[in-house]
């Protein structure tokens, strides 16, 4: 993260000067650990994934919480921003990861296929597509974005995806 700060994570994220330790931003909101995190490819907002079954947006230039995105009946326990910054993808313990609209908070897409949760989700770099993987079910699965449907299934074993 460029500009000497750091982010710290726990029930709220916090941003500190690196040279001073300084806090410079909290973001209060969500009721449990925050678990993951991303940067939009501007860097004007933050997203965050919880395990209070949520993540949210916020802006980072005023300490605000943009969008909460609820739908998951899990952690959200990853998030990633397709490259033109308008969706979220979200991947989840409820076996499930989810795609957004950024900026409402509406689900566009519900992506199922695997057997146990879903441990990571990324974007490929023209935003046509998401991977999955699900380290417990051992496999990294490629989806349309646009329908949701499964183009390919690769199995592992293997770690994290990210």
């Amino acid at each position: 993260m460029g500009g000497g700060s750091r982010l710290g994570v726990g029930t709220t994220p916090r941003r500190s000067g690196t040279h001073t330790g300084k806090e410079l931003l909290t973001l209060g909101g969500h009721n449990n650990r925050v678990v993951s995190v991303a940067w939009s490819r501007d860097g004007k907002w933050l997203a965050t994934g919880s395990y209070d079954h949520t993540a949210k947006v916020w802006n980072t230039g005023v300490t605000s919480e943009l969008v909460s995105f609820a739908g998951h009946s899990a952690a959200a326990r990853d998030v990633a921003w397709s490259s033109d910054g308008r969706r979220l993808a979200t991947a989840s313990d409820d076996k499930t990861a989810r795609v957004w609209d950024a900026a409402s908070g509406r689900e566009l897409l519900t992506l199922n296929g695997h057997q146990e949760r879903v441990d990571g989700v990324t974007w490929s770099p023209d935003g046509k597509q998401l991977a999955t993987v699900s380290t417990l079910d051992n496999r990294i699965i490629v989806w349309d974005a646009a329908s949701g449907k499964p183009i390919a299934m690769f199995p592992g074993p293997f770690g994290i995806v990210a």
